[in-house]
């Protein structure tokens, strides 16, 4: 129920959100956001933004995803496969909602722009598919560090500041306003949140390869065989208190 609501009320701002981008092309705080990040004066940091935004890009997204899903396929659980191929479907949310809304980008009379594109502004489709792709490697954290915890909270630590580095990016370079990469963030939760419970309720996401940690906690603790093993135990026991319970092979 507490997930339920958390949900609605995150679905709930989003769409308020998102009408207010449609109906006016730049929202109050957007103009001072981006106009007190452009006043940094740092070549340092603005070559970390330039660089950085590129993270956010399709090209980058896929090369991320397509790592991941190599190294599943390698290490394993390839249960989490799934997760990603249902990520990888939520990132068409993008390109359709821009074309819904059909915010323009930030204009150089308000702002500094450093580049320009052709895509509507609303929602930041970097800060979409960062958060989303980049949100689904912070769930599997675990699984790719070997459930190693220093490494796990280090991962999840770095990508959670890539997905914010990459938002406040498209604003320094003046492609996107805060509430098109709030817009983005906001979208992309949603979507992840919709993957991880349609993940989470697939018979797959609860088989050995996605469940052998908690499978090795369950034994630890003495819960009892499945009926097929208990039947095997009791067989072998019989037979050693018959004394007709065959030796070993090269005993």
């Amino acid at each position: 129920m507490r997930k339920l609501v958390t949900y609605a009320v995150l679905a709930t701002a989003t769409i308020a959100l998102t009408l207010a981008a449609k109906a006016s092309d730049v929202l109050p705080g957007d103009v001072a956001l981006s106009q007190r990040l452009q006043s940094i004066d740092s070549a340092v940091f603005s070559a970390f933004m330039e660089n950085v935004t590129h993270l956010g890009s399709s090209l980058a997204i896929l090369i991320v995803a397509l790592a991941a899903a190599t190294l599943l396929l390698v290490r394993g659980p390839r249960n989490h496969i799934a997760l990603l191929a249902l990520v990888a479907c939520a990132l068409l949310l993008s390109p359709a909602i821009k074309a819904l809304i059909d915010r323009p980008r930030p204009e150089l009379a308000l702002v500094n722009v450093f580049s320009t594109e052709s895509t509507s502004s609303f929602p930041s489709g970097h800060a979409f598919s960062a958060f989303l792709v980049f949100g689904a490697l912070i769930y599997m954290a675990p699984s790719l560090v070997n459930g190693i915890r220093p490494l796990t909270w280090l991962l999840r630590g770095l990508l959670v500041l890539l997905i914010l580095a990459i938002g406040v990016s498209r604003i320094y370079l003046g492609l996107h306003w805060s509430s098109d990469v709030l817009g983005g963030y906001l979208f992309a939760l949603l979507a992840l949140l919709a993957s991880i419970w349609l993940y989470e309720s697939m018979p797959l996401s609860h088989s050995k390869g996605a469940s052998g940690k908690k499978g090795a906690e369950r034994q630890a603790k003495g819960h009892p065989l499945p009926p097929a093993r208990r039947g095997a135990v009791k067989g072998r026991a019989r037979l050693a208190s018959s004394g007709r319970c065959p030796k070993a092979a090269g005993q």
